[in-house]
């Protein structure tokens, strides 16, 4: 699989270690300007039945 970002081998070691621990992780950029993400566990996220429009 091709990469779709880019990250510093210390991130990548660090992602790397969260993974390890808790599982597999998601990371959300705003589309608001700002220049950092987010990080997520699964946990974190809750389905919802609405849908948000952009």
């Amino acid at each position: 699989m091709q990469a779709k970002v880019a990250a510093a081998p210390a991130a990548l070691e660090l992602i790397a270690e969260i993974v390890a621990e808790h599982g597999p992780v998601l990371f959300h950029q705003s589309e608001q300007g700002r220049r950092h993400c987010n990080l997520y566990l699964p946990t974190m996220i809750l389905k919802s039945p609405h849908r948000h429009s952009s």
